[in-house]
């Protein structure tokens, strides 16, 4: 059952050890249509009528209790992203698909610096790989994160396959 939330932001205090939350957001979030928009913006907003253009993300995050990190946010789920883009080949629009899995962890900022994490970029907890990513003061920012799975998931040649 998804639960009402528009922020990109989720607080830690607001989460549960090993119990989890669900969120779900659409182009309707300001947050996430930004990213939707940067996605078309190489068309100068001119949108083909008979194409799609909409994001969607469900997740599930709580909180795990780790030895070394503390309180570790563990985020997982689904992004899918329909939208047009210009073909490398014809120059015309075509419809592009996206559906991610997102698995991330995030843990506290302080250990941002820490050196045994200077090169890491996934965690290994509950028996599963995550992708790293840092929390401060308690907020998990979701946007920079979504926008990273959408820009290195996406096609960058349409038209080409």
């Amino acid at each position: 059952m998804a639960k009402e939330y528009n922020s990109d932001k989720l607080r830690t205090t607001k989460l549960h050890f090993n119990e989890g939350k669900s969120f779900s957001f659409s182009e309707n979030d300001l947050w996430l249509n930004e990213i939707l928009g940067e996605l078309v913006d190489e068309l100068d907003g001119e949108l083909s009528d008979n194409l799609d253009c909409r994001v969607n993300l469900e997740i599930q995050a709580h909180k795990h209790q780790h030895y070394n990190y503390r309180d570790v946010v563990l985020v997982k789920g689904e992004l899918l992203a329909k939208y047009p883009a210009l073909s490398g080949q014809t120059g015309e629009q075509l419809q592009q698909e996206l559906l991610v899995p997102i698995a991330c962890a995030f843990i506290d900022g302080t250990f941002k610096d820490n050196e045994e994490l200077q090169e890491e970029i996934t965690l290994f907890l509950e028996n599963q790989e995550w992708d790293l990513y840092y929390h401060f003061n308690g907020v998990v920012d979701l946007k920079p994160v979504i926008h990273e799975y959408i820009f290195l998931n996406r096609n960058p040649y349409p038209g080409s396959d």
